[in-house]
């Protein structure tokens, strides 16, 4: 094999891994700690509790349930993936 198709082979794994990942949360509807740029500066961040429902292809929207934010809970959301600093997905092992 040779090392362009060794790369190709390996991107190809990795886009199934991040498919399979973004299946697998969308599935199992994970609690997420939302880290959104906020304040005056984009080193300050707010953190937001919600319930992650679905993306789009290329993450520019993140569709939430229950986000939990400093003015109340949005029962149904939509949050602009360049709002987002980090997502942490919390799974249940049970």
């Amino acid at each position: 094999m040779s090392l362009a198709s060794d790369e190709e082979a390996s991107l190809d794994t990795l886009q199934e891994r991040s498919l399979l990942f973004w299946i697998h949360a969308q599935k199992t509807k994970p609690l997420v700690k939302i880290h959104v740029y906020g304040g005056g500066s984009l080193s300050q961040s707010n953190t937001l509790k919600a319930v992650f429902r679905a993306t789009d292809s290329e993450h520019n929207r993140f569709r939430l349930d229950a986000l939990e934010t400093p003015v109340g809970v949005y029962k149904n959301a939509v949050v602009r993936g360049q709002d987002v600093e980090t997502l942490e997905f919390y799974t249940s092992t049970a």
